[in-house]
């Protein structure tokens, strides 16, 4: 080491270098400190800008990983819980256009997100946003979808275990127009089956953006379905498709699917067994309504 900074040419070299790494390091320590003081300021603007009340745990910036967020939390109506909670969210800014006033983000990583409706909980990890000069944006994500059931309802009451709990990889692709995502490509996969749809989600920058999905018809199995596997003990196949609509506070899901040849058994709490075998027809889920036509099946052996 001591002889190659004997190197003229070489102590300049590492001087400059030396240089810029401490720049850097002052200019991001400055940064972070700037940005930690106008926290208060900044979460009045994403306030005021998407019209729902927003906290925030911290707030710095590095180089490396660019605009970090910590603790960031979105309180829908004045609700007294937190709506939409993320952990850890990282932002990749090019620093470039930051000279001309402007801010052009190219990815986000987001460690965690949990987000809670009424009934509903999505918890969203290891997320990937890339977003390119063209409008063109694609995400990935891991995902861990639980819907409470009624308790209301008689049938949903009697069950086993009235939550529905699914695991599933999520990759999108689409385009931003103008205030719209245009999505081209939605997949959602799990172990064994992967359902495709496409749609759009208007002003999906705005606090209440309206989603509008529709899956393209896939064939699942009854068995790889936890929920109806523990609850009816079910196999045999489904020919479903799905749509989701409605506005991010009040997503309206409409399942339709055909039946063929399935089996479900329950056995309720004081012993009785229901087996209904060889059940064939059209069963829809929509507004948390069950409907069933065209149907044959057996009950406990008997034709109905």
């Amino acid at each position: 080491m001591i002889s190659f900074l004997k190197s003229r040419r070489n102590r300049i070299v590492c001087g400059a270098i030396l240089v810029i790494f401490l720049t850097a390091l002052l200019c991001q320590t400055a940064l972070s400190f700037l940005l930690y003081n106008y926290k208060s300021k900044i979460v009045k603007y994403l306030t005021d800008t998407l019209g729902y009340k927003i906290t925030l745990d911290d707030i710095s910036y590095t180089f490396v990983n660019g605009l970090h967020l910590n603790g960031v939390s979105i309180f829908y109506n004045n609700q007294e819980g937190a709506t939409v909670y993320l952990k850890d969210v990282f932002i990749s800014v090019q620093i470039a256009p930051i000279l001309l006033r402007k801010i052009v983000i190219s990815k986000v990583n987001i460690d965690e997100a949990v987000l809670v409706s009424k009934r509903a909980s999505l918890l969203l990890k290891n997320i990937r946003i890339f977003m390119y000069k063209t409008g063109a944006v694609k995400l990935n994500s891991d995902i861990k979808f639980t819907y409470r059931l009624p308790q209301e309802n008689y049938i949903f009451r009697s069950l086993n275990n009235r939550d529905i709990n699914q695991d599933l990889k999520c990759t999108l692709q689409g385009t931003i127009i103008n205030k719209d995502l245009r999505v081209t490509m939605l997949s959602l996969n799990t172990d064994k089956n992967q359902i495709i749809g496409m749609g759009i989600i208007k002003d999906a920058m705005e606090r209440n953006p309206y989603i509008d999905l529709i899956f393209i018809p896939s064939s699942v199995a009854l068995n790889n379905i936890p929920f109806l596997k523990n609850n009816f003990d079910a196999y045999g196949n489904l020919w479903i498709s799905l749509k989701v609509s409605g506005p991010l506070d009040n997503l309206k899901p409409l399942v339709v699917a055909n039946l063929d040849n399935c089996n479900f058994a329950y056995r309720s709490s004081d012993g009785e067994i229901f087996d209904i075998e060889e059940i064939t027809g059209k069963i829809e889920y929509k507004n948390e309504y069950i409907t069933l036509e065209d149907a044959y099946l057996k009950l406990n052996n008997i034709p109905l």
